[in-house]
């Protein structure tokens, strides 16, 4: 055990595992089953419709949260929430695992510690609380709080429109951007397939009854009926938040601007409101969408990049928002405020309402992110820091296109002056000396005498594969809003007025593009290095040394030309199912479950009893119990073998009665091991009734080993230069290989195998590299189950090798550590299948062996198998 430090005041290191939003996961996670027994069946459909579907691992976990707060815990506030977890032993931070506190090592007092926490946490959600619910869902940028937002209204609207009189459910959705940068990328929720995340048998609903109100400028007015359902409001909280007064309001100013719009409508007669000159119309429309959203019912609030309204040092604009929010449900029903950010921590602290947080770093780790990378430079002119920022991006990236985009950096300067007297001028100078055409720069300031209406549209064009602008000069630009997934760099020299600009505009440059994970190089000058470090670790509670990885800067970027003509094959695939025909039942017939045979003790866990708040002192006690604790009844055992086996319910009741072991004995035996039923009994009755037969049906089709794409070529893929091996390096042998021009290898093994097999002209007529495209660009795959999800998904082995008798070879070099995996292992054996039925041979090689061994050995099956096993004895 480590050896115990001195409490600490700083709650920050460690204080996510006491976090509300990770208990309130881990509750969840372990209760799921009992809870979702409690959710509406469309509730249910909606959450199996979205899972392994469209949505990403994060986006589809904060739905599940979403629907557990709204369908278990009925809406309750997050103080509410907190104090019943926080208050029982299910969810006790303090208990013990197996014998060791999960302060061990860390404090001396870890009653002292946790209470701390516990007390300051409870203040200050009392301190916060409103009178609806207010929950905050903290996913990182790029991993889609856009269309998370648009999947819970939907789920919302689909639940009101079936149960109309029900509370839980908004009938109408209001969305707050923070500023008219993020109310752009906002536009997702109206424009995205909704098929995507929404179920079958509910899009057409959605798609007819669903109104959409764009707010995008002042002059635009709220035209939602009142009383009407289904609207989804899009607006910045400027155009929607009430305005101070700042003089004394005339008498008719009172009556334009009443908080009630009822006035108006008396007065409808007697005022044209449409052309008095007097009144203030920019005010009045504002009051007038204010007005209009009062007149709608149940209201769900949804407020995207809220980080900016927590914290004690809130803006004036920002108290404002919160202000706005709290009057709106004064005066109409507010379902609950659901707030989106990018981070659980302000200022280094976390916010308390946060009840599902997704991280920086687990973005970059699961790759829904790129890599940074981040440059600081020291001591060095902006003319030599632009200079050094432009050479290593374009060695890196030059034209090669991704997705059929081209790469770009954006370079930021704090004002207009500077990028024009500057940095422009130091940017062409050197594009000039390097070669590169000066077209490629595209520049957007705010400002309409430098920055046209084509240059505008050109900025929202970007992500286009027409785009050929990769010079992206800017001025406040960098916040959040403006998404470029083609962008792969972005360099900062100056020292900007606001820090927290910084980690913004890095950011920018880290949304992924391919389903490989690539890079996004970050280039500051020394002292935005330094502004980085603090804004990381106060906003992520995290470092640059644990700000991606640091192996990937020797790694060049390569694109991939497809060569003609494109070599194919004829392969046989297999098509496998399951029939059944009914048995000949004769009534005298008992069945036999052979319960001596089973082994119980597997249905049998270890649960460890939790310490409480006031119990610290208790000794945990351990006891064997079943894992599942349903209580089977006669009828219930009945009904459920009835709906698996398809068969009358009295049929089943008598053969179960007329069994060996009888109808008293199988119901103690379920109730006492609930997993019986569907490993024991549910089994044999199906053998019982039915002789169940695999089928097989194989039918030859002609694989190409790669698809043509419209460019001609693929995507640029990261690999080390030492790990690369293309058709200029050995023009002699092009004939008997390259499919494509460059082969990028994961191991040496590979690479050396493919190297001696190239240079094999007696044993081998052709050899492919096959396992570098991966994603759909070739039709050259085993699909297999993957023994983890239970899905099915697609295997490409790492080499297709033609004989010198003109048979086909499947090669797998595999490290020794990987070759026991579940998951290779299912590879391996569905592989087999296929080359069984393909006439091929499928050779599973050890990656020591590949380098071992020569080409003809290991391609002598027989000769590799003798050969292999004296090795390994």
């Amino acid at each position: 055990m480590a050896k115990k430090k001195k409490a600490s005041n700083s709650f920050v290191p460690d204080i996510e595992q006491y976090s509300l939003f990770t208990n309130l996961l881990n509750y969840y996670e372990q209760n799921k089953g009992k809870i979702k027994k409690k959710y509406r069946r469309i509730s249910k459909v909606f959450l199996d419709y979205n899972e392994d579907n469209y949505l990403r691992e994060p986006q589809f976990k904060a739905l599940e949260i979403y629907v557990f707060l709204k369908e278990y815990y009925h809406n309750r506030k997050v103080f509410d929430i907190f104090k019943e977890l926080y208050d029982h032993d299910i969810m006790k931070i303090a208990a013990k695992k197996d014998g060791e506190s999960l302060f061990d090592g860390i404090f001396d007092n870890e009653k002292e510690v946790f209470e701390k926490y516990y007390k300051e946490v409870e203040k200050n959600l009392n301190e916060l609380e409103r009178n609806y619910p207010d929950y905050v869902f903290a996913l990182t940028m790029g991993t889609g709080k856009t269309i998370l937002m648009a999947t819970t209204m939907f789920y919302e609207f689909i639940l009101a429109n079936k149960f109309p009189k029900d509370k839980l459910y908004a009938h109408n959705a209001l969305v707050f951007a923070p500023d008219k940068t993020v109310l752009q990328s906002l536009r997702e929720i109206v424009e995205f397939d909704k098929a995507k995340v929404v179920p079958t048998e509910y899009q057409n609903f959605i798609n007819t009854e669903v109104k959409y109100h764009f707010l995008e400028d002042t002059e635009t007015q709220l035209n939602t009926l009142d009383g009407s359902q289904f609207n989804i409001i899009i607006t910045n909280q400027q155009k929607i938040s009430l305005q101070e007064k700042h003089k004394e309001t005339k008498a008719v100013d009172k009556l334009l601007n009443s908080d009630s719009l009822s006035a108006l409508d008396d007065m409808n007669d007697l005022l044209d409101l449409d052309n008095f000159e007097l009144v203030d119309n920019k005010k009045l429309i504002k009051n007038q969408r204010f007005e209009k959203i009062l007149r709608l019912n149940n209201l769900g609030i949804y407020v995207d990049e809220a980080h900016h309204t927590f914290g004690k040092g809130l803006d004036d604009s920002l108290k404002k928002l919160k202000a706005t929010i709290d009057a709106i449900s004064n005066k109409t029903t507010v379902i609950g405020c659901y707030n989106f950010t990018g981070t659980p921590y302000v200022k280094n602290k976390l916010i308390p309402e946060v009840v599902y947080a997704y991280s920086l770093s687990n973005a970059i780790e699961k790759k829904f992110l790129k890599n940074p990378i981040v440059k600081g430079y020291d001591k060095v002119e902006e003319e030599d820091f632009v200079r050094e920022v432009i050479s290593d991006f374009w060695s890196k990236y030059s034209e090669c296109r991704f997705e059929n985009m081209l790469p770009k950096i954006a370079f930021f300067a704090p004002n207009i002056e500077t990028l024009q007297n500057e940095l422009r001028p130091a940017v062409e100078k050197i594009l000039i000396e390097l070669g590169i055409d000066t077209n490629k720069i595209i520049v957007n300031v705010g400002d309409q005498k430098i920055t046209s209406n084509d240059d505008l549209r050109e900025f929202k064009n970007l992500d286009r594969p027409t785009s050929e602008k990769q010079f992206i000069l800017l001025v406040n630009k960098g916040q959040e809003g403006w998404n470029c997934r083609s962008l792969f760099g972005v360099a900062l020299f100056r020292k900007p007025k606001s820090t927290i600009f910084v980690l913004q505009s890095t950011m920018r440059c880290l949304r992924a593009v391919e389903p490989v994970q690539l890079n996004g190089h970050i280039y500051l000058s020394n002292k935005n290095h330094q502004i980085l470090e603090k804004e990381l670790q106060s906003n992520f509670n995290m470092n640059l040394d644990n700000f991606g990885k640091r192996d990937e800067e020797d790694k060049k970027q390569y694109s991939l030309k497809v060569k003609e003509p494109i070599e194919s094959l004829k392969i046989k695939r297999v098509k496998r199912e399951y029939r059944m025909k009914e048995k000949d039942i004769k009534p005298d017939n008992s069945i036999d479950f052979e319960f001596d045979k089973v082994d119980f003790s597997k249905y049998l866990g270890t649960v460890v009893t939790n310490y409480g708040l006031k119990n610290l002192e208790d000794k945990s006690s351990k006891e064997k119990v079943s894992k599942y604790q349903k209580k089977y009844s006669s009828l219930m055992l009945v009904s459920e073998c009835a709906a698996y086996i398809n068969k009358s319910s009295i049929l089943i009741e008598e053969i179960l009665t007329n069994s060996k072991e009888g109808m008293e004995k199988l119901v103690e035996q379920a109730s006492k091991y609930n997993h019986v039923v569907y490993d024991v009994i549910i089994p044999k009755l199906m053998d019982y009734f039915y002789h169940v037969y695999p089928h097989e049906e194989s039918y030859e089709e002609e694989v190409p080993l790669v698809n043509m794409p419209e460019s001609g070529f693929f995507k640029c893929v990261t690999s080390r230069e030492d790990k690369v091996v293309n058709e200029y390096m050995y023009p002699q042998y092009n004939h008997k290989s390259f499919h494509i021009d460059h082969y990028c290898f994961d191991s040496e093994p590979e690479k050396q195998f493919f190297i001696n097999s190239l240079k094999d002209d007696v044993n081998v007529k052709k050899v492919f590299f096959t396992g570098q495209l991966t994603h759909g660009q070739s039709d050259f795959y085993i699909g297999y189950i993957d023994p983890e999800s239970h899905s099915v998904r697609k295997y490409y082995p790492d080499f297709l090798i033609q004989k010198d008798d003109n048979s086909w070879v499947m090669v797998e070099i595999k490290g020794e550590d990987k070759l026991d995996d579940p998951v290779v292992q299912a590879k391996k054996n569905y592989a087999e299948r296929m080359a069984e039925h393909s006439q091929f041979t499928y050779l599973f090689v050890p990656s020591k062996f590949a380098i071992d061994f020569s080409v003809k050995s290991i391609l002598d099956e027989t000769c590799f198998i003798k050969n292999k096993s004296l090795l390994e004895n």
